[in-house]
């Protein structure tokens, strides 16, 4: 029926929009967890104590990095 076709797609966007959410989430703590690598400690703790305290939770958070 038409609702059956809409609710499959609407559950099959839901999947798609995870998927990306989480190749998206894996690419950017590759991104940043490079960057802080390359930098050092120090500087990546110097460059991350200048976000707004926000920022540093969500980092923490969704990337664990600190």
């Amino acid at each position: 029926s038409k609702l059956d076709e809409s609710t499959r797609r609407i559950a099959l966007a839901f999947s798609i929009s995870k998927l990306i959410y989480s190749v998206l989430k894996r690419k950017t703590f590759k991104i940043l967890n490079s960057y802080r690598n390359q930098v050092g400690v120090e500087v990546w703790n110097h460059f991350v104590s200048q976000f707004p305290e926000q920022l540093r939770t969500r980092l923490q958070t969704l990337y664990e990095l600190q």
